[in-house]
């Protein structure tokens, strides 16, 4: 079980950062609040039940994310981009999916430049590639500018401990920026989650950042990146709660700059 970090590590600045693309604040609406088409209280993605009928909540405005600078963190530079613009997509490169195996839990995944470790510290958390269709992720991912496409390829995050709804990530070279897309695997509910940047990789290190923002599924799945002067080399998505209280999450459109 993971511990609580030193509250002396907790001293920071809470502020709502502008997105590096948008130009004003917006109101979230509960999906609650969505006309969707009555389903089970907890409907999960992976069960591949049949969504044909359903209606889709229409797009709706999302809140922007709250950033929190903890003492590592201070005097660097750092900005939060939560909707997809072509600045983010100039600066950044889509870390492919190709020669990713469908349907096996993997430790690492790789493109040539960049290695995403899932267990850097005996974590115990996986990625596992999903297929398109009923028996993979079929449900309606998210609409522009908060995701790049419709239908992306997902990666669903698995973790073995039943205490801790999480994944980690670490990266085989420092970055400058890294995004991804995450959408919650049950539906019609709103769901906040933090991400956590840490100096070292491991969740004992001092930390930099962490990010907090909300989805949901359909339809709600949201980008998060953050683009910093400090080196990035290790997060920790994190939902809260147990497999209880929500069945996994999701990630796709990786995307990532390596640091000068």
């Amino acid at each position: 079980m993971k511990f609580t970090h030193p509250k002396s590590m907790l001293a920071g600045i809470l502020v709502i950062m502008m997105s590096a693309c948008d130009k004003k604040a917006e109101v979230l609406e509960k999906v609650s609040d969505v006309n969707v088409k009555a389903v089970a209280e907890d409907v999960y993605p992976l069960d591949g039940k049949e969504m044909a009928t359903a209606i889709l909540p229409p797009k709706r405005p999302l809140p922007k994310a709250t950033l929190r600078i903890y003492d590592s963190g201070m005097g660097k530079q750092v900005k939060v981009i939560d909707t997809v613009c072509d600045e983010y997509l100039k600066e950044t490169k889509l870390f492919d999916l190709t020669n990713v195996k469908e349907g096996q839990p993997l430790k690492t995944i790789s493109n040539g430049e960049l290695t995403i470790n899932t267990d850097p510290d005996f974590n115990r958390t996986y990625l596992v590639k999903l297929p398109k269709g009923p028996t993979g992720w079929w449900t309606h991912w998210g609409y522009s500018p908060y995701t790049e496409s419709e239908d992306p390829t997902v990666l669903y995050c698995y973790n073995e401990a039943n205490s801790y709804n999480s994944i980690s990530l670490a990266f085989s070279k420092p970055l400058k920026i890294f995004g991804f897309e995450t959408a919650p695997n049950t539906l019609a509910k709103d769901y906040t989650f933090r991400v956590t940047y840490f100096v070292d990789p491991t969740y004992r290190s001092s930390t930099y950042f962490s990010l907090t923002q909300t989805t949901s599924s359909p339809s709600g799945a949201r980008l998060i990146a953050l683009k910093t002067s400090a080196d990035l080399v290790f997060i920790e998505i994190n939902y809260g709660g147990t497999k209880r209280d929500l069945s996994g999450v999701a990630i796709a459109n990786i995307r990532y700059a390596l640091q000068d």
